[in-house]
Formats: structure tokens, sequence, C-alpha cells
């Protein structure tokens, strides 16, 4: 199967990459800038630009499109998330609205997001908890991007994958020097609201093994990763 992974040199994709490889797909990387990787030919295009992923998507010609493409600072600024997401929006609805329209027969894979949320009532400790019952004041511009993408897609048949906050090499909060983690040894990072919410971690290698169970489920039928802990919906 040929498998074209869009945000293959990002924190997904590098993980991504040697686990689709090692289950005999040949993987074709979309980057926006050249890159080189060891087990896959990147092409350059920006995903805003219709044109260039049309053409890269010809080029690949793959069975299974996967958009894991963001923009997201390290690290994001809690008090200006509209403003530190709008181009990762953008890559949720132009670039996923580019990608389905070049993407003929394939099928597409999404990364989505469960909004954090503060639980109504005693605080749980459930691994999801219910989403959309409150919301920070800087969030409507996401969640709204994440909704018409998750319409998007569905409409297509593909496929979204609801992943959790991303741990693991080149994330926010890796060890060896995520922005997260920077401000959270320091004590600048600062409590949303009163501080109940929940948030959802999952690690990028996680998220690779959902990427592989999801471009190898039969259509119409959930894929599910149990090390991954993410549905799609």
């Amino acid at each position: 199967m040929c498998i074209l992974l869009a945000g293959a040199t990002g924190v997904i994709g590098r993980q991504a990459v040697p686990v689709l490889a090692a289950a005999g797909h040949e993987v074709v990387g979309l980057a926006r800038t050249p890159a080189r990787l060891p087990d896959a030919e990147v092409l350059a295009a920006d995903a805003l630009d219709r044109a260039a992923v049309q053409r890269a998507v010809l080029a690949a010609g793959p069975d299974v499109i996967v958009h894991m493409l963001t923009a997201i600072p390290d690290p994001v600024d809690p008090r200006h998330l509209a403003r530190d997401m709008a181009p990762t929006n953008r890559l949720r609805t132009q670039g996923t609205a580019n990608l389905l329209a070049a993407a003929g027969g394939a099928r597409v894979i999404v990364q989505g997001w469960p909004t954090p949320t503060t639980p109504p009532g005693p605080r749980s400790r459930t691994r999801t908890p219910p989403c959309g019952t409150t919301r920070r004041p800087s969030s409507p511009p996401v969640v709204a991007a994440e909704e018409e993408q998750a319409r998007r897609v569905t409409w297509a048949g593909g496929l979204v994958l609801r992943l959790g906050h991303l741990y693991g090499p080149g994330s926010g909060f890796d060890p060896a020097g995520g922005g997260l983690t920077r401000r959270l040894r320091a004590g600048r990072l600062p409590l949303i609201g009163d501080g109940p919410s929940l948030f959802s971690f999952i690690h990028a290698h996680d998220v690779a093994t959902a990427i592989l169970a999801a471009a190898t489920s039969r259509p119409g039928w959930p894929a599910w990763s149990s090390a991954a802990g993410a549905w799609p919906t």
C-alpha cells in the first residue's frame, strides 16, 4: 500500500514513517520544505496551495492520505490560543479541503484533537471527559476548525483520529527541551481557569501505531489501537 503522509517531518510524522515502512508500506512524505528521511521520499508542497497539493498527490498516487500537518508554536501561550493556533486552523480547514480535493479514490485519515473541557460535578478521572461542556473564551476558532475538518473528512468517507496532547521527542513536553517542559520547570505554566480541567496525553509513537491501524482497517469499520487509546470518529 502507498501512504502519503502529510506532515512527515513533524513530531508525529517522524514516528509514523518508520512504523508504516516496517509494516511493508511504501511511504511518501509531504512537507512544506524539502527534507530527507531514511524510510520515505519527501515531496515539498505547501498544503495551502491547492495546485501544489494536486501535483504532489498525483506524483505519489497514494492509496491512503494521512494528514498530520500542524503549525503549532512551542510553547503555545494559553492566553493567546486563538492567535497561536491560527496557522494550524488553516491547515485543518483549507489544507484538509485541498487534500480531499486531490485525493481521488484515496482514503483520507486526519488528526483530530479533543477540546479541553471542565466536566460538571465532581472531578472525574475517566480517560476522556465529555467534550463541549465548558470551553475557554479563546478556543472557539480552534473548535470551529476541528469541527469543519471532521465534517469534511467524514462526509468524504475518511477517518478522524481523536488524539490527546502529544508528548515524546520533539514535542512541547519533550524532557530534553520542549517549550512547555521549560515553562513547567520554571513555574511559568499558567493554570486554565481555577485549574480543574483534564487533559488527555498520548505519545507520538502511539499515534503512529494508531495511524497504522487506521490505514489498514476496512473502510466503514472503526480502527482501534489499544496502545494509542485513540478512536476515529
